[in-house]
């Protein structure tokens, strides 16, 4: 079993803004990947897949994938 380098944040509402927040504070010491509802990551032979709504949150910012 492999181990991945970020952590996942699921069923994410941007429009949530404690939350968001909060994830924008932990995001300088991790790689936080958020997900809404229905979307999903593959990882496959080293190769990541992002499917869906997804934001990656690191170092104080968010970016949509």
């Amino acid at each position: 079993m492999g181990f991945i380098n970020f952590t996942v944040e699921p069923h994410f509402n941007i429009k949530n803004d404690e939350v968001l927040q909060d994830l924008i504070e932990y995001s300088k010491d991790l790689d936080i990947y958020a997900l809404e509802d229905d979307a999903y990551i593959i990882i496959k032979n080293n190769v990541i897949k992002f499917m869906g709504n997804i934001y990656r949150i690191y170092n104080g910012k968010i970016k949509k994938l």
